[in-house]
């Protein structure tokens, strides 16, 4: 009876050992399925983050892009105001010398009234 309790303590023995072992497993397998829902998690989340860094970079670069053409156009704006100005300082003075011009014109048409007037006089004197 003795060998019959002993092989049945080990028999527990090894029961209570195999079904330790198999929660224990059991209970790693349910610890690896939760850490691979965590890492889809993290792996998803990653993603959507290097999505938006690249939708960022794009940002970026489209504004870049748009500040580059700024830049032109301002610069061409900058040419095109200096040309302007020259022009202006030019016609300016193109009006300054008509002024003048028009100044002797108008001195010269007095002179020349003036003539007349001694002229005719002149000539109904003699008459």
């Amino acid at each position: 009876m003795n060998e019959k309790k002993r092989k049945a303590a080990i028999l527990i023995s090894i029961s209570f050992v195999f079904l330790t072992s198999l929660s224990f497993n059991i209970y790693q397998q349910k610890q690896i399925k939760e850490l691979r829902s965590e890492l889809d998690y993290c792996e998803s989340k990653r993603n959507d983050l290097e999505n938006t860094v690249t939708d960022l970079e794009n940002e970026l670069e489209e504004c870049k892009s748009q500040n580059d053409d700024y830049e032109s156009q301002n610069s061409h704006q900058y040419f095109d105001n200096s040309y302007l100005q020259g022009d202006n300082n030019k016609l300016e003075s193109d009006n300054a010398d008509l002024n003048s011009e028009k100044e002797y014109l108008e001195r010269k048409v007095r002179s020349l009234e003036n003539e007349l007037d001694d002229c005719q006089r002149k000539l109904s004197d003699r008459n």
